[in-house]
């Protein structure tokens, strides 16, 4: 069960984006704030989630995202100008490599059938911040999407705000849980990620830390390690199998 919200959790690295050139540099993020049901979660769970990294590169053309949470590294490489998309996940051990075309993923056969997930966008221009010198404003996300290896019914429910940029243009998509695109019209420097419901409801607070403009010479170099290949409509029948 563990391995399966893990995934889901960084499932989202991989999908969505803007579809068009990028900013060169990189972003770093990590969490600031835990919350539990409404509460600052336990002091053991805030230092365990804590510990999450998320790390968004580009050249303008290609992104790559990289994080780390617990026992999971997931770095996914997107290139914009053929649509492809890899994902290597080391997860509790095992190696996945997830390869497709981002058009492809976001077709309905591959997200648990032929459901669109219901979005529902509002910008607040009025509530503004700044974020490491970048004006920023509040966006709200509400979205019902199709779950992971569930039945044809099932969804999960999914509530974010986002303070967003527009003095940037990174692919947008390590925001959410979803698979489908979000058409944000900047990029998000500070976000908040709602997971789960009833006795186990999780609010994580993520803020940009650093943004610098360099951009390793081997950003794009594909981590070391024997990972076995997937689609993505066969790696998310595998998550499902563990539900079961």
């Amino acid at each position: 069960m563990k391995r399966v919200i893990l995934t889901s959790f960084c499932l989202a690295i991989a999908i969505a984006g803007f579809g068009q050139t990028l900013s060169k540099g990189k972003i770093r993020m990590a969490v600031e704030k835990i919350y539990l049901n409404g509460e600052e979660a336990p002091a053991q769970m805030a230092s365990t989630l804590g510990n999450i990294q998320l790390e968004i590169i580009s050249d303008g053309f290609r992104q790559k995202t990289a994080m780390s949470m617990m026992m999971m590294n997931t770095v996914t490489f997107f290139d914009s100008r053929t649509d492809s998309l890899k994902m290597f996940m080391d997860l509790m051990g095992k190696k996945y490599l997830v390869e497709d075309s981002r058009s492809g993923m976001q077709k309905g056969d591959t997200l648990g059938g032929s459901r669109k997930p219901e979005v529902k966008i509002v910008e607040h221009r009025d509530d503004v911040k700044e974020i490491l010198g970048y004006p920023c404003y509040r966006v709200d996300v509400a979205m019902k999407a199709p779950v992971d290896g569930g039945d044809a019914k099932s969804e999960a429910n999914i509530e974010m705000k986002l303070y967003v940029t527009d003095k940037l243009k990174f692919d947008g998509s390590y925001v959410t849980q979803g698979k489908e695109a979000i058409p944000l019209k900047g990029t998000p420097l500070e976000y908040t990620m709602r997971m789960g419901g009833g006795s186990f409801a999780m609010e994580m607070l993520m803020v940009a830390k650093e943004i610098g403009s360099e951009v390793p010479a081997d950003a794009f170099n594909p981590p070391s390690g024997n990972y076995k290949v997937y689609t993505m409509q066969a790696f998310q029948e595998e998550m499902g199998q563990m539900k079961r």
